[in-house]
Order: structure tokens, then sequence, then C-alpha cells
């Protein structure tokens, strides 16, 4: 395994690697070995806060997912507003000011680069939950779509679908409000595939053409790995997982996410898991990292994937969050 040590990386290509420190991005080249400055935020507050890792954790002051379009256009989440950076501009700006919750948890890209996103707070009042979408490269946003007060708590992702070029939607998180959906149509409609409970409850879909699979995401619960086919829905348990999964990513044909260390009294592991299959039916274990010793308050521990900029790779890259060995890093490994 190879350490990238104080940096996390958020973007992979086949020349380079993006990483942040706080809130300024660096660029890593695989021919000259070096990082060099890439990028800042403009943001008054967070940039300050998250130096200090700390206060970083503490206050969840960080960059959390990163995406390039095919001009060159770039955008990030951070805390409380998504940023945006043209191809040649050495700064991020705000694009998008988060009223609601801390930020949401993905962007969604479609096929014809139009993004979405999916509100993410704590609504303990059961409001309304927006999904917001871009025409026009993240320059400005609009309510796409409306789950009405009382449907669900907040959005776990919104996911393109690359062989239908269906939205699926993820949702939770109490029994009824976890749903597995999708429009076909791009939210002139809805449909609900699955709803239910914590067996529902998932962040992260895993695409093939017969089959898609998801783990589930949930303290209440021991956590599984599950597929369903596509032309019945039928579901089916791959795998019992160590924690709830957050975390994930899918470069064609690969596919990996991490369990999380959390309050739970059903999901007590204190390891961070790192799972990867090659074809969606067949998993494997190959690395775990331990919780450090801080309280949950400065964040759950787990392993942290970036973007690819890439078709196919044989290496999986990934950053520690709250993790003794790789905690505040990121490292690599050959697969």
């Amino acid at each position: 395994m190879k350490l990238f040590k104080n940096i996390k990386i958020v973007e992979v290509s086949d020349r380079h690697l993006l990483g942040v420190k706080g809130y300024t991005f660096y660029k890593y080249s695989f021919e000259k070995k070096k990082w060099k400055f890439y990028a800042k935020v403009d943001d008054r507050i967070i940039p300050f806060l998250s130096k200090v890792s700390y206060l970083r954790r503490f206050f969840r002051a960080e960059i959390t997912y990163f995406y390039t379009l095919s001009d060159g256009t770039q955008l990030c989440i951070g805390k409380k507003a998504i940023f945006r950076k043209r191809k040649k501009d050495l700064t991020f700006t705000s694009c998008f000011k988060v009223m609601r919750g801390s930020r949401p948890l993905n962007i969604c890209i479609d096929e014809n680069e139009h993004l979405y996103f999916g509100e993410y707070f704590q609504n303990p009042d059961r409001e309304d939950v927006f999904i917001y979408y871009s025409t026009d490269r993240g320059r400005s946003w609009n309510v796409k779509y409306t789950f009405k007060a009382g449907d669900i708590r907040h959005i776990h992702a919104v996911q393109h679908d690359p062989f239908t070029n269906n939205i699926w939607v993820l949702t939770g998180d109490d029994d009824g409000e976890c749903m597995i959906g999708c429009t076909e149509d791009k939210f002139n409609s809805f449909n609900i595939v699955f709803r239910g409970g914590q067996e529902y409850r998932a962040c992260k879909l895993y695409f093939y053409k017969d089959f898609i699979v998801y783990a589930t995401d949930s303290p209440l619960i021991e956590n599984e790995l599950r597929i369903f086919k596509r032309d019945s829905f039928e579901t089916k348990l791959i795998e019992k997982l160590q924690g709830s999964v957050i975390k994930g990513g899918q470069v064609g044909e690969l596919s990996f996410f991490s369990t999380t260390v959390e309050r739970s009294k059903v999901n007590t592991c204190k390891e961070s898991h790192l799972w990867v299959s090659q074809n969606g039916l067949e998993w494997k274990d190959i690395y775990s990292d331990q919780k450090d010793a801080l309280p949950y308050v400065f964040q759950f521990g787990s392993i942290e994937f970036p973007g690819y900029q890439t078709k196919a790779t044989n290496k999986i890259y990934f950053s520690g969050r709250a993790l003794k060995e790789t905690g505040g890093h990121s490292a690599c490994i050959d697969l």
C-alpha cells in the first residue's frame, strides 16, 4: 500500500491525481511525482477551519466530492455550498448556497451532462424535500422534483444509470421513508421500485447490465449487500457486512465501497472495511483500518473514495476519515 500523507485525493486520471488540503487543491503528476498548487476555494470562514484537523472534523469543514465535466468545468461540494471552476481558472466560486443542512451527499451527472442533487438535512418536521438540477454546467440551479411533506426525511443519493439513462433516487431514514426509485423521463414522473424498512435504506447503487447492487446504510440492523434483477426486481442477499455503507464508487465493471464505524448497538465492528468486486457478484474484503480514539462527534470512521476520470483501473485510491492508519491521508492499493 502506498500512502500519500496529509492530503485527500479527490480525483484520479490516467496522468495525474487531484488532492485537497483544507480548501486548497493540488495536482500530482505521475511523471514528475510531485504535488503542485492547482486551485483554491473562495470562501471566507471555512478555509480557516479546514486547516486545523480537530476544527475541520468537528465542524465538517471539508471538501467531500469533486467532479470534472467534458469542457473542463469542475465542481466540488463543500460545507454549505457547491463551488464551480472553469477550465483555466485558479479559483472555485460558490454556484449554489445550501440553505438546509450542511451539503448534499452527491451530484448526479446524466448523459447530457445535466446535473442533479437531492437535499440532505435533518428535517425533523418532515418538510418538502427538493431535487435541484442544472442544465448549464452548474452556473444556475432550479427545483426539478419535490418529495411532498411527510413523504421522506432526506435524500441519500441521485444517480445516473449508464445502461438505461434512468435517474435513480435513494431516500431515508425511518421505516416507510426508505425508498429506492427511478425516473425514466427526467422527473416528469417517478417510479418507486422499493419502499419500506431499513432493508431499503441505502446511499449508493452499483449498475450492471442485468442487475443492480446496493448495500444497506443503517445503525438499526445488521447491514447487507444485496442485488436486484432489472427484469423482475427480485432481490437476493450477497454478503453480510460489518457496518453501514455510505461511501463507494464504480469504474466500469469494478465496484467498491467501505463500511462505516458509527454509533450502533447492532453493528459493533470498530474497523472500516474496504470491499471490491470486478463483476458485481463476487466481492472481497481487501483492507480495514481501525477507528481512531476521538469520540464520534469528531466524525464516524470511514474509508472514502475519489472520482475517476478513466474507464478502467487496476488500483484503488482512497482516503481515511477518523481512522488510525489512514486518517487525514490517502492511500493506493494494487488490485
